[in-house]
């Protein structure tokens, strides 16, 4: 039946319109085919990226940070293929000539007689008759093809399978091992959550860096450092029997080398076995991975400076007993510290401290003690005090970096110069150990100290009863006071310093000093008592008197000595008139220059015994004005005269002919001791009057005491006769 015949029941459809609904079914089918396509392709990246991100994280398990980047890496590549790759693919429009070229693949007869339809439609026709049947023709072939399949199904692309394989075997893989699986979406999501591992490694001494994921430790450039790494198992598993540890440095040298293993493993519910890691020195930073079992250690050693003291200086604060101002000097120009000062340790340091340990040890107790240390300028000046200071001690410092290093121990010793208690050294001068009762008491006191004294005083003893007289100290030391406690004054004193003595009394006479130390009870420093007793003017004239015999023989072997040398220089002048020979004139010139000097300290020292008689006469107020300027004028003066002028010239002289000058030194040195001989000479005449007087006085006084004696013996008769009378 013929299209056209008017028994038809359905409507005339227009020309082409089978071509059209198979081109439309056709765009549609290769639409939905690039969907599927890029959707496969989609699920094959992500599970592709999936696993391969589940391994390296296991492996390597790198920090937050780094997954971070990644997944947002990874982000931005997706969405940039989705948007330049997968968007035009998706909206690009399919055109009926984009059908027609995919068909002529399979179907190329058809493809050509709808692509002439197309044609012959799109263009005016030639011959219409001719371009109706083409197109009819055209309509009838679409209609006789159905729905052709232009492109395989994507299902059976590479990409659909592997992704539906990496999809099965993730959905497995989370099925049997849920925890493996929630530790993997938590480290998507960014979670520091480690993963679960049959051995887990853990490292002593070290900080985690959250930025790199890293275990730290900062340890001393060039010098040795060691670690230790615990593998931890359950208790019904092994600890990995080698721990391997690869190294790089930044030097780009890499290495590999294992881990000693510490004996046998911790037991519990956990079996800990720890190993050992030495380097010999660490010059630059090292990177380490350590991996036993299933599990990875990140380790990384920082080399760094150890932190040290600079510019030690130590600042001495003297006690207030010495009123001194402070003052400071390096460790190397350090003096010893008085006692009782406070030492301030002031150092800076080579990088920023956080903390400085001080202690300090003495001689008494082997042990630290620790001391108050303090940091300053942001960790770079430290300052530590010390307790007052009794004695020596030892200050060690050790500082600490921000780091944990700390610097070498420096040990800095302090000397102590301990506060010694005054020297006093006591010496009358003028006056012996008799004095009559209304004598002057001249004393030299010498004083030492080694910083200054309080305040000194003469101190008069007798039983019980102290008599002081303070004096001022001198302005330096060591140094000397005089003094002088005068009898008759302190006889007629107020009641407080009164002292009042009779011949026969003893006192005692010390010097005493105080000094500014006042750290500790300490008693008062006194001089060597000197006891004195209290005699009679009568009595301490003879013994004057037997002083002056004592002097007198004393000076006639002086004189004895200095006409044996009178004898020697005039035996060498006449031989020398002679003209003998003069071997051993410079041996015998020293030897005799030594006796001239040996005469000369005898007179000198008689001198001084002369006029101390004198100095006693003066001081003890005896009335005898003759026996003061004759002892001064007779006796002092001359020997003085022998020993600075007349022997000292015969020295002079004798030291000449030692030295072979001029011929007449011998009778210089003659003339000098002959003179010193007749000045002797007249001093003995002038004590032998002196001795004369002292024996009449000496004999004066026996009879004195012998009326006295008589005295009391009759009155003790008397006594007794009268208690007889009564009896």
């Amino acid at each position: 039946m013929s299209a056209d015949s008017p028994s038809s029941d359905r409507p005339a459809r227009p020309p082409g319109a089978a071509v059209d609904a198979l081109l439309t079914r056709l765009a549609e089918q290769l639409h939905r085919a690039i969907a599927t396509r890029v959707g496969w392709q989609v699920l094959a990246a992500v599970t592709l990226v999936g696993w391969v991100a589940l391994i390296v994280d296991r492996l390597f398990e790198p920090s937050a940070t780094v997954r971070l980047v990644v997944e947002l890496s990874l982000l931005a590549a997706g969405v940039g293929w989705l948007l330049l790759v997968a968007a035009p693919r998706l909206l690009r429009p399919i055109g009926p000539r984009d059908v027609v070229t995919l068909l002529h693949r399979d179907r190329p007869g058809e493809a050509a007689l709808i692509a002439t339809s197309l044609d012959l439609r799109a263009h005016d026709r030639g011959n219409r008759q001719l371009a109706d049947a083409a197109i009819a023709d055209a309509d009838a072939v679409a209609a006789k093809l159905g729905d052709p399949r232009l492109v395989r199904p994507p299902s059976t692309t590479g990409a659909a399978c592997f992704a539906a394989a990496a999809a099965a075997a993730a959905l497995l893989l989370a099925a049997s091992r849920p925890e493996l699986a929630a530790s993997y979406a938590k480290r998507v999501a960014l979670s520091d959550a480690p993963w679960p591992r049959r051995v887990q490694l853990v490292v002593e001494g070290f900080e985690r860096d959250a930025a790199t994921n890293e275990w730290t430790r900062v340890v001393a450039r060039g010098e040795p450092a060691e670690f230790i790494v615990v593998a931890e198992v359950e208790a019904d598993d092994a600890p990995p029997e080698t721990l391997w540890a690869r190294g790089a440095r930044a030097t780009g040298q890499r290495s590999l080398t294992s881990l000693t293993r510490i004996g046998a493993p911790e037991t519990g519910p956990v079996l800990r076995q720890r190993y050992r890691r030495r380097f010999e020195r660490v010059d630059d930073d090292l990177a380490l991975t350590v991996r036993g079992g299933d599990a990875r250690l990140q380790l990384r050693l920082i080399a760094a400076d150890r932190p040290a003291l600079t510019d030690l200086t130590v600042r001495c604060e003297p006690p207030a007993y010495l009123d001194a101002t402070p003052t400071s000097a390096g460790a190397s120009t350090l003096q010893p510290l008085p006692e009782g000062s406070v030492a301030r340790l002031i150092a800076g340091a080579s990088k920023p401290l956080a903390s400085v340990e001080a202690t300090y040890r003495d001689g008494a107790t082997p042990t630290e003690t620790p001391l108050d240390a303090r940091l300053e300028s942001e960790g770079t000046r430290l300052v530590v005090a010390t307790p007052p200071l009794s004695g020596s001690l030892v200050v060690t410092l050790t500082a600490t970096d921000a780091d944990g290093l700390t610097s070498e121990p420096i040990e800095l010793p302090l000397e102590v110069a301990l506060d010694s208690p005054p020297s006093v050294l006591l010496s009358l001068e003028g006056v012996g150990r008799s004095v009559t009762r209304d004598a002057r008491l001249p004393v030299e006191i010498r004083l030492q100290d080694d910083h200054a004294l309080a305040d000194v005083r003469l101190e008069l003893r007798r039983g019980d009863e102290t008599i002081v007289l303070p004096l001022d100290p001198p302005a330096t030391l060591p140094g000397r006071v005089a003094a002088e406690a005068d009898l008759l004054s302190l006889r007629s004193a107020d009641p407080r310093r009164r002292l009042t003595l009779d011949p026969g009394d003893r006192f005692t006479l010390v010097a005493t000093a105080a000094d500014r130390y006042d750290l500790a009870e300490r008693p008062r420093a006194e001089s060597r008592p000197i006891e004195i007793e209290v005699t009679t003017p009568a009595e301490l004239l003879a013994r004057l008197g037997d002083a002056q015999r004592e002097l007198r023989g004393s000076l006639e072997a002086i004189l004895s000595d200095v006409q044996r040398l009178e004898y020697q220089i005039d035996l060498r002048r006449r031989r020398a008139a002679e003209g003998q020979g003069d071997d051993g004139g410079r041996r015998w010139a020293a030897e005799r220059q030594l006796d001239a000097r040996k005469a000369a300290n005898g007179v000198a020292e008689a001198a001084q015994r002369a006029d101390g008689l004198r100095l006693q006469v003066v001081n003890n107020r005896l009335d005898q004005p003759d026996l003061v300027d004759r002892l001064k004028r007779r006796v002092v003066r001359p020997l003085r005269l022998v020993e600075e002028e007349q022997l000292a010239q015969s020295v002079k002289a004798l030291q000449q002919i030692g030295e072979g000058t001029p011929d007449d030194s011998l009778a210089a040195a003659l003339a000098g001791v002959r003179s010193a001989e007749a000045e002797l000479e007249r001093v003995l005449a002038s004590l032998d009057t002196q001795q004369t007087y002292n024996e009449v006085v000496a004999l004066l006084r026996g009879l004195i005491r012998e009326q006295q004696r008589v005295n009391e013996k009759t009155s003790r008769q008397e006594s007794e006769s009268v208690r007889s009378l009564f009896d």
